[in-house]
């Protein structure tokens, strides 16, 4: 993997050297440090990786200060060497308030401008060291990609896309059975529900939980997609059961659905169903306040959503995995990854009750082959065909190019290695209920 950017450290600073790699790199800035990129030869890799690199943070804490270990002084001289020749810049990050006390660190880096970003101080002054690296990094703003940090809107979803209809499919079979028991509950001891479900692209998901049950009265689906929605109204629609285009982040989202149920007779629902959708909205929080008001007193909302905070492969051999997952951080077609995190506290400002996180996590425990490739398939596939994409679109971006590169070069032996017997994998799929 190219870097841009090489982090020195003692091993006491680790915890932090990861925090700090994980938001450079969801920033799309590429590091190396030992801990993660040595794969066999210490003495052989560091050096290398020196000389690739264009900036060198050196992670200055209590030992380094007042005693650095030789393999740190080591790296501090080469690095010191290219930056003499102007190939290299340096940062000197302090994480103590310890001055420099032994005098080869001192010679080196004494006159260099220090950043002070202890731990305390991080999340405040982390966007500001991003903004120095990538102004050594000579970083244009067309080259950088939308990050994970960001909520954007992103109309996701393409009806001409087989492949992603397809995938679509998979989720919700391989989902059927996540979070079923979270509707059946929400049905027992009711009748005649009406049930409004927000986003619902082709009509199968809701279908599949309530359009055979007696308990429920009429589905009213809304989307955004005008191809999706007039497929789902051509293969599901009946006597009290439609399917309407909105778009949910119009300003006019509340007026449009009043008239929508206006014409429908609905005066108000009972349960409102919000899948995979928040992640994709700018200001989700917005939509949810607006539709608390068509809940009816003591109506059901069920969220379900996605958080990358909770994804994971283990084992996961040279972090590939989780290289993998940085990807699906950069795409903008994917949008926020921890958007499902953020979702308790939305609910919570938006005037509900009784807000339950009620399920975390969905792992590939006690699953099939090919369960498990379905369930390798509904991530990592679209993160395949999004970075193809994203590079068709942008060729002259590195970044985009490193990515799809990546991608194309590691696919299948991801895919292979997912069905191991001794891999666990767990995607980060959370759903809430609440009430209003």
């Amino acid at each position: 993997m190219k870097h841009e950017v090489f982090i020195s450290y003692q091993t006491e600073s680790l915890d932090y050297v990861e925090k700090l790699c994980s938001f450079l790199e969801k920033n799309s800035i590429k590091c190396w440090y030992g801990k993660r990129d040595i794969s066999y030869n210490h003495a052989a890799e560091i050096p290398m990786a020196i000389e690739r690199a264009k900036v060198f943070l050196l992670i200055v804490d209590n030992n380094v200060a007042v005693q650095p270990r030789p393999d740190i002084l080591n790296e501090l001289h080469l690095a010191c060497e290219r930056v003499k020749d102007g190939q290299m810049s340096m940062i000197p990050i302090c994480i103590t308030n310890e001055e420099y006390k032994h005098s080869e660190l001192r010679y080196h880096v004494g006159r260099m401008q220090k950043v002070f970003l202890t731990n305390e101080d991080f999340a405040n002054g982390k966007r500001s060291l991003l903004g120095a690296i990538r102004n050594l990094l000579g970083c244009k703003v067309d080259e950088l990609p939308s990050t994970a940090e960001c909520r954007h809107s992103n109309e996701y979803f393409n009806f001409k896309d087989e492949q992603e209809k397809n995938r679509l499919h998979v989720q919700k079979d391989l989902l059927h059975n996540y979070d079923w028991d979270v509707y059946e509950n929400a049905l027992i001891g009711k009748e005649r529900l009406a049930v409004l479900d927000v986003g619902c692209n082709e009509g199968y998901d809701i279908m599949d939980k309530f359009g055979d049950r007696p308990e429920v009265s009429y589905i009213l689906g809304i989307d955004i997609n005008e191809d999706a929605v007039d497929s789902a109204q051509t293969k599901y629609g009946a006597e009290n059961v439609y399917f309407r285009v909105i778009n949910v982040e119009d300003s006019e989202f509340s007026d449009n659905l009043s008239d929508i149920m206006e014409e429908l007779q609905l005066e108000s629902f009972d349960l409102i169903n919000v899948s995979m959708l928040l992640l994709h909205l700018k200001e989700p929080n917005k939509l949810l306040k607006k539709l608390r008001k068509f809940l009816k007193k003591g109506g059901m909302l069920v969220v379900r959503d996605i958080d990358d905070s909770l994804t994971f492969v283990c084992p996961d051999t040279n972090d590939d995995f989780s290289h993998a997952i940085q990807i699906c951080n950069r795409d903008d077609y994917a949008g926020y990854r921890h958007s499902g995190k953020e979702v308790y506290g939305m609910l919570i400002d938006a005037g509900f009750k009784e807000v339950r996180l009620v399920k975390k996590g969905l792992d590939s425990s006690g699953l099939t082959k090919n369960q498990k490739l379905d369930m390798f398939d509904i991530y990592f596939s679209f993160i395949y065909e999004d970075t193809r994409q994203l590079y068709n679109n942008n060729p002259e971006n590195r970044i985009r190019e490193d990515d799809f590169n990546w991608i194309k070069g590691h696919y299948e032996q991801l895919r292979e290695r997912i069905t191991c017997s001794n891999v666990l994998y767990q995607l980060g799929v959370v759903t809430y209920t609440a009430v209003r």
